[in-house]
């Protein structure tokens, strides 16, 4: 009963809780206040969405402002409304993921004009523009830096010969391939302007005051080896609510009084189940602070935007599931797959009927005297050759006494030649040296 007691208490005071952050919130220049950001997916209410190379993909809980490839892509958000506050404070939750040599750079505007010279701009594009910058970026290879720049409408950033020495504010600051969100939060109160990452100290300055009327943007660049830049949240308050949320808890519920009447007006239990909820030892239970009603809201938040994001995705892969199911009971049914399958299962069919009707031809006959008359055919046919060739040697042959007159002839030519040769050798000249 002691715990049931308690987490009603906590709940209503994180009811509270939110209602009032909700309420002391510029709601119309913030994103990721509510869940999800966009309803249909292409646009932001308050807001102007653009890119130079591709679209910013709007999901639910966060904007793709830089895709991870290809590189050279740019996207900006800019608010339609301007600040109408002289004392701020600015919440930014992102995360900056790529390759090891990656690189890319995200801005945080204040400017005189909504999208001014190209809504898309870095610092080092951009030309003369009225208000001040923040450039998140891996500037001199320190693997990160935070620097602030301020403009007056003279100066053009894109034609000057050092854009980085225009810096006001500085510090090092690893943003990329860190998993968890960073957080980068901006103050202006009546004297202090002051920057903060992931809870601690960037830097603050007494020399600068950004008036009324402006207007916040949001821009980030890839370069070649891209970075994929998602912005999750862009929350703007006006600076009391953050000194409010700093106050002591009686403070704060003498400030309360419309949240914390609900709880006060219940009526009181009876007296036997004040005896059960009273824990032992006549210890009361003690009402949360707003510390950790803030944190408990917050992470109610986180856990509440992870169950919705992984139930989309599980939406997701069933629908995936349910269509590559159907096309294949379409193509097993239907489709081109089924008609080959029959083309073969018809091919098979004849080869097995025509090998079916030669096994039972070859079966059902006697192929022995077909063998026999084979055989005895053969050998015939062998003996006529054999008979042919010897009669055609014998009758091709030459005579004997052809050929002894033949013999004779030779050897009368020969005798002849020679007589010949003997005479012209005798009546030849004899020649003497």
């Amino acid at each position: 009963m002691r715990i049931s007691r308690s987490v009603q208490v906590l709940a209503a005071a994180c009811c509270a809780a939110t209602s009032a952050y909700a309420s002391h919130t510029m709601e119309e220049m913030s994103l990721g206040l509510y869940y999800p950001i966009s309803n249909d997916k292409h646009t932001i209410p308050n807001w102007r969405v653009s890119g130079a190379g591709h679209d910013p993909q709007i999901l639910s809980d966060r904007i793709i402002l830089t895709p991870p490839y290809p590189g050279n892509k740019r996207g900006a958000l800019w608010s339609v409304f301007a600040l109408d506050k002289n004392e701020f404070v600015v919440d930014v939750e992102f995360r900056a993921s790529g390759q090891e040599r990656g690189n890319g750079n995200l801005q945080i505007w204040l400017t005189k004009e909504s999208q001014p010279v190209g809504q898309t701009n870095s610092i080092y594009t951009v030309g003369q523009f009225d208000g001040l910058v923040l450039s998140i970026d891996q500037y001199g290879g320190s693997g990160g830096k935070v620097r602030a720049f301020l403009n007056d409408g003279t100066v053009s950033f894109k034609d000057h010969h050092s854009v980085d020495s225009l810096a006001f504010g500085q510090c090092d600051y690893s943003y990329r391939n860190k998993g968890a969100l960073s957080h980068l939060k901006m103050t202006q109160t009546g004297e202090i302007f002051a920057v903060e990452v992931d809870g601690r100290q960037c830097f603050q300055t007494n020399k600068v005051t950004m008036p009324m009327g402006y207007y916040f943007g949001i821009s980030a660049a890839s370069a070649e080896n891209p970075d994929s830049f998602e912005l999750w949240k862009f929350i703007v308050s006006p600076h009391e609510v953050e000194s409010r949320q700093n106050q002591p808890p009686k403070e704060q519920q003498a400030q309360q009084p419309i949240q914390q009447q609900p709880i006060q007006q219940q009526p009181p239990p009876p007296p036997q189940q004040q005896q059960q909820q009273q824990p032992a030892g006549g210890a009361s239970v003690s009402q949360p602070t707003w510390d950790q009603v803030n944190d408990v809201n917050n992470r109610v938040y986180s856990v509440e935007k992870k169950v919705d994001n992984i139930y989309r995705l599980l939406q997701e892969m069933q629908g995936k599931q349910d269509q590559k199911f159907a096309e294949v009971v379409a193509m097993g049914s239907n489709g081109p797959i089924h008609e080959h399958v029959r083309a073969v299962e018809t091919v098979v069919g004849r080869i097995q009927s025509i090998v079916t009707a030669i096994q039972k031809d070859i079966e059902g006959k006697d192929y022995k005297e077909h063998l026999a008359n084979l055989h005895d055919a053969l050998r015939d046919t062998q003996s006529g050759l054999r008979d042919s060739l010897t009669h055609v040697v014998t009758s091709s042959a030459p005579k004997m006494w052809t050929f002894v007159f033949l013999v004779v002839i030779f050897q009368v030519v020969m005798f002849g030649g020679y007589l010949v040769y003997k005479r012209r050798r005798e009546i030849a000249p004899k020649k003497y040296l």
